[in-house]
């Protein structure tokens, strides 16, 4: 759920708050690889974050180890692909009382599939995968719903 959250929060902070989009439109990159880059921009940190908890979990307990792990890389990839599809312009200057200020079913979806995958990472960790199965569908339908492909979103502005 941490995971999941922060990634959601900096995938806003780094594709939705950019203080200069007029820069970044006009760099010689193509918009592929900048959107590759502000993904990683928000996963990277989330990854780097939960490695020594995952790590210490993985001496303990490999298995439930293994579904964090998995959890945390669904969680964070998820809401960063929801911040990038749902893109809501906002500034950097004025962070604290514009982040949520973004779609109230965005945020919703985002949580839903936090909670989620929460739901399968617990259910998968306490040693009943077959029961993960039912929040895991839940959240990829969810997730699913969340994605708008990129000739819909010029088409919307």
């Amino acid at each position: 759920m941490l995971a999941t959250s922060l990634a959601g929060s900096l995938a806003w902070i780094t594709i939705s708050a950019e203080d200069a989009p007029d820069l970044v439109a006009s760099s010689p990159a193509g918009k592929k690889l900048i959107e590759r880059g502000k993904m990683i921009a928000a996963i990277a940190p989330v990854a780097v974050l939960m490695t020594i908890p995952v790590a210490i979990l993985f001496w303990r307990d490999p298995v439930v180890a293994v579904w964090c792990a998995l959890g945390v890389a669904a969680g964070s990839t998820c809401a960063a692909l929801i911040g990038l599809w749902r893109q809501v312009p906002g500034n950097r200057n004025n962070i604290m009382k514009s982040r949520g200020k973004g779609s109230f079913a965005v945020a919703m979806g985002q949580t839903f599939v936090a909670l989620g995958l929460s739901a399968t990472v617990g259910l998968g960790a306490y040693g009943y995968p077959w029961l993960a199965i039912i929040p895991a569908i839940l959240s990829a339908a969810v997730f699913a719903a969340a994605y708008k492909p990129a000739d819909q979103a010029a088409a919307l502005q």
